[in-house]
């Protein structure tokens, strides 16, 4: 029997399974041709998506902290850049009491649209509002609706630090708006500098009086950037994003061209004199590490030591067994300098043990120098579920001298509520006081020395005080260095501020590119 007779005859006798096998067969070819086409499909239409949502923009910066709109145009980056303002917020119709959360408040400009090939171009005024489909549908509003917005306000200070403001009305922003139009989701209207597929729920508003209504005058937190239109506008985006067709987008080069653009008010710090010193400070109160080490870095240029100095409010300084001898809501300092020694006239040069007290402060107390007594320092710290106190119990370690650093409120950095007040009895902190405890000998004092530390103690208890129980976390305050001999301060301090923005990089303002 030959072989082909052979193979006739086994496929004749296994007819019925061959049938099947060749089923089975073409069902499993069809499902995963089926799934590729619909996976290939699938991701065609994220893609696409996704670049509608961005229309011709390539680059993005964004910050958790405010800076300049004005750095858009200062920094010469490459392409066409636009400041925003983007928020988190929620919404509701008025009407309504069902609320609509994850809402994206985007302030813009009216350069905006332009960024959106085939998109209508909007000028936006005051209280005036555009939102997409997804947040009209969600909130049941339409064109000509009222639409009540709220805002979270972005916080220079970490929310979970003492002076950061926990309360509704000072972390919150409330706006009633007229919806002036609803934009289709595909596109500009689902704009989001977000990887999620997610379809976001935005409100778009006018740039500046947004950053108006929420008393930031920076008025920007994030840039986007997009290649200048050639003479006839911007192509399709199906060819827009071809990088043939304007070249490859020169990523590396817009963190140095932005941070040549960068004041010292885009990191948010600035500069201090006091006296014969000059001190860096942060609008969050304190400073990162990176910022530390350009304080160094720039204090080195010049020869300089910069010392690191960290303030703390204490609830109380008291005389242990004896409560009545108390001095309420002083400021606490650590002066030891980056090699632990003393900057303090009077102080000895070896161990920075106990608190030392300033004349004001031991008379207070009623103790003298050399009394073998301990004080009680009490404070507070901010847990998630409210403030707790604290206390450490050191030995009294001696005066400080009412001169130089030793009354000195320069060392203090801006404590909203605090050192803006003309008198204690006016303090509006972020946590509550008792004012009640106020005497008038500390209004006295506060007139002539405002808030310069009462007293002053090791570096470990200063951590302690801004740490809390994590252990960790920012707890410098300032770094200060004296001016150098004969120096004029003005100009030194204008010297000084260009070598610490050398120093500085934009990702040290928390900028991701």
């Amino acid at each position: 029997m030959s072989f082909a007779r052979l193979v006739l005859r086994g496929l004749a006798h296994y007819r019925r399974t061959g049938f099947v096998v060749a089923i089975g067969l073409a069902v499993a070819t069809s499902v995963i041709v089926g799934s590729l086409v619909i996976g290939d499909s699938i991701k065609g239409s994220i893609r696409r998506t996704a670049l509608a949502r961005l229309g011709v923009i390539f680059d993005a910066v964004t910050s958790p902290r405010f800076f300049r709109a004005q750095l858009a145009d200062e920094a010469h980056v490459w392409g066409v850049v636009e400041p925003l303002l983007v928020l988190d917020g929620s919404a509701r119709a008025q009407a309504s009491d069902a609320v609509v959360a994850d809402v994206s408040v985007i302030g813009v400009n009216d350069g905006f649209w332009r960024l959106f090939p085939g998109a209508s171009l909007h000028s936006l005024s005051p209280r005036s509002a555009i939102i997409n489909e997804s947040l009209a549908g969600d909130a049941g509003v339409s064109e000509g609706g009222t639409l009540m917005v709220t805002v979270s306000q972005a916080g220079e200070v970490l929310a979970d630090a003492l002076f950061a403001r926990r309360d509704r009305e000072d972390t919150l922003t409330a706006l009633r708006l007229t919806v002036e139009g609803v934009l289709p989701d595909d596109g500009v209207g689902g704009f989001t500098l977000d990887a999620s597929a997610q379809m976001p729920r935005n409100v778009f508003l006018d740039r500046a009086w947004l950053a108006e209504q929420l008393g930031e005058q920076s008025g920007a937190n994030a840039l986007v950037v997009a290649p200048r239109p050639g003479p006839n506008g911007y192509p399709p985006l199906g060819e827009m994003h071809r990088t043939d067709v304007f070249g490859p987008t020169p990523v590396r080069h817009q963190p140095r061209l932005i941070g040549q653009a960068m004041t010292l008010e885009d990191y948010g710090l600035y500069l201090r004199t006091h006296g014969s010193r000059v001190s860096v400070f942060s609008d969050a109160v304190t400073l990162t590490d990176a910022q530390v080490e350009a304080a160094y870095e720039a204090a080195t240029q010049f020869e300089l030591e910069s010392v690191p100095v960290s303030v703390y409010l204490a609830d109380a300084i008291e005389v242990v067994g004896h409560p009545s001898r108390s001095i309420a809501y002083a400021v606490v300092a650590d002066l030891w300098g980056k090699k632990g020694l003393p900057l303090l006239e009077g102080r000895p040069e070896t161990g920075h043990q106990g608190v030392w007290l300033n004349e004001w402060a031991l008379e207070d107390l009623g103790v003298d120098i050399g009394d073998r007594v301990d004080l009680r320092v009490r404070w507070r710290v901010s847990t998630p579920s409210g403030y707790e106190e604290r206390e450490a119990v050191l030995p009294l370690g001696g005066m400080v001298a009412m001169r130089g650093l030793g009354a000195d409120p320069g060392l203090v950095p801006e404590f909203e509520g605090i050192t803006d007040a003309t008198e204690i009895g006016d303090w509006d902190p972020t946590f509550p006081i008792d004012l009640s405890r106020i005497t008038d000998r500390d209004e006295e004092y506060w007139d002539r020395y405002r808030a310069a530390p009462r007293a002053f103690v090791g570096p470990d208890l200063l951590q302690r005080m801004w740490q809390g129980d994590q252990g960790s976390g920012p707890w410098i305050t300032s770094m200060m260095m004296h001016l150098p001999e004969g120096a004029d301060a003005a100009a030194f301090t204008q010297d000084f501020a260009q070598a610490l923005l050398a120093a500085l990089k934009p990702e040290d303002a928390g900028m991701r590119f």
